[in-house]
């Protein structure tokens, strides 16, 4: 019965949420059915799961109508009807709060001609619009209405429009800041899955515009903003590292967010961070220690400053394991074995136990316990794709060092199927597992007592560029020497 539309919806309300769910019901002008009220009253105490027995269709329709004979049809009217009203309540239960609302107030005293009203309500949602998180320039998108909406307030009344010009620049922000978002995302998507536009607007838009100039005007008008902006004009600097100098470009974008210029709320403070992290990671070579350290050391300075998704309320994964990556990359083992252990509870309930086993096995192994570290390999029952190849590659790697070579020549086997297989990882990403597959099945042959060219296999190794567990495998093959 959980599987219920309705029952999905309303597992996601926090107690107080369905609280004020069951007040959103009872309410004649959002439900006028009787039926459905008494519908509800049957069903809320076994929120949130669901999953009770007594949850059954003709259990319920008993309930509901004593004597009577069973109607499905009835039944399932009532849930759709339950599912339209948990649509809605979605729809409500933020919106007196949001700045949708305050505009469409501003719109229909505007559209009624209720002046004294109208620039009352101006006022006010003009102050509301400081409490506006600026992640992705929604405050400049929510002023540029405000202001737009005031214009033709006054073109009614043949007043001087001095807030055309303003609402521009704020169009411009908000599409600046919305622009870097999107081409920063596409990227992130191009290097990790198989996603291409044959027609890009934003990337059009970026080799068509002198984006800096637009940005030294702004600044010039806006002080706040200019900075704000230049800083992620930087920042996509770096991220497209055209002439190999994002390290450059990141340094600029780094001593602009330490100047502390300006004020940043917490969720831009955390996309900044992000966004720096993403471009080290990807620049970052197995042989460049020093651009590992640097990389751990701002991890930990993001972590011990709080500035993580955990702000927001449980940490994602991508938080979790790109810390442990920051930290196991330059052999604090110790640092990221605490971090698994204090941190294993903040992440959401459906990953826990499969990031902390993940990790752990990881951890387990550059600790040389191969045979712990397998088996909490086993344990791990994510169905994430990446969680799948990393998996299979850890467990290649334990029984390489277990010097169990049949089960590492079946491991091989089986993960070229599985790579044959997958056609959703980037060409990039896949490129880099083939070839760790590659040469891990050559050290494989030349363990188990097979002749193989080893300079030139070393060799080869050194000047892959695209390679998973790059380092470990140079390792392996200076042993075998």
């Amino acid at each position: 019965m959980n599987k219920i539309k309705a029952f999905q919806i309303l597992s996601t309300l926090t107690k107080d949420e369905f609280a004020a769910f069951g007040k959103f019901i009872i309410s004649p002008y959002f439900n006028s059915s009787k039926e459905l009220s008494k519908f509800f009253s049957v069903v809320k105490k076994y929120h949130p799961l669901f999953d009770n027995p007594n949850l059954d269709y003709q259990k319920i329709y008993k309930k509901l109508y004593p004597g009577k004979k069973f109607s499905e049809g009835t039944i399932r009217n009532l849930f759709s009807g339950l599912t339209a009203l948990a649509e809605k309540y979605l729809g409500y239960v933020i919106y007196e709060d949001s700045s949708s609302f305050n505009y469409n107030v501003l719109l229909e005293m505007n559209h009624r001609d209720l002046r004294k009203p109208f620039l009352k309500h101006y006022v006010k949602s003009k102050n509301y619009e400081n409490s506006i998180p600026d992640d992705i320039g929604l405050k400049s998108l929510y002023s540029h209405l405000l202001d737009s909406e005031l214009s033709d307030f006054n073109v009614r009344r043949s007043n001087v429009n001095e807030p055309e010009m303003k609402s521009a620049e704020s169009l411009l922000i908000y599409l600046l800041k919305f622009f870097f978002l999107e081409k920063s995302n596409f990227k992130c998507g191009k290097d990790n899955f198989n996603e291409s536009l044959e027609y890009n607007i934003v990337g059009e838009f970026f080799e068509r515009t002198d984006v800096e100039g637009l940005i030294n005007i702004i600044q010039e008008n806006n002080l706040n903003v200019g900075i704000k902006l230049r800083l992620e004009y930087f920042m996509d600097l770096a991220h497209e590292n055209k002439n190999n100098n994002f390290l450059e470009h990141l340094h600029k974008a780094l001593e602009i967010f330490r100047s502390g210029e300006f004020e940043m709320c917490d969720r831009e403070k955390f996309m900044v961070y992000a966004s720096i992290h993403n471009i080290l990671n990807s620049n970052v070579k197995s042989s460049d220690m020093e651009l590992k350290r640097f990389l751990f050391e701002f991890k930990k300075e993001m972590i011990e400053k709080g500035i993580t998704s955990e702000m927001f309320g449980k940490m994602t994964a991508i938080d979790f394991i790109t810390a442990i990556d920051a930290a196991l990359n330059v052999r604090e083992i110790e640092w990221a074995r605490n971090f698994i252990e204090s941190k294993k509870d903040s992440v959401e309930d459906e990953m826990k136990s499969d990031l902390y086993n993940f990790n752990m096995a990881r951890v387990l192994f550059l600790e040389k316990k191969y045979e712990a570290s397998n088996e909490c390999l086993a344990k791990v029952r994510q169905e994430s794709i990446f969680f799948k190849m990393d998996i299979k590659v850890h467990r290649m790697k334990n029984f390489y060092e277990l010097n169990y070579l049949e089960a590492a020549f079946a491991q091989t086997d089986a993960f070229k199927q599985f790579l044959l297989r997958s056609d959703i990882v980037s060409e990039k990403r896949h490129k880099s597992y083939s070839n760790f597959l590659k040469f891990y099945l050559l050290l494989l042959k030349k363990k188990s007592g097979m002749e193989i060219d080893y300079p030139a296999i070393k060799k080869e190794i050194i000047e892959c560029v695209s390679i998973r567990q790059k380092g470990w495998l140079a390792s392996k093959a200076d042993e075998l020497k």
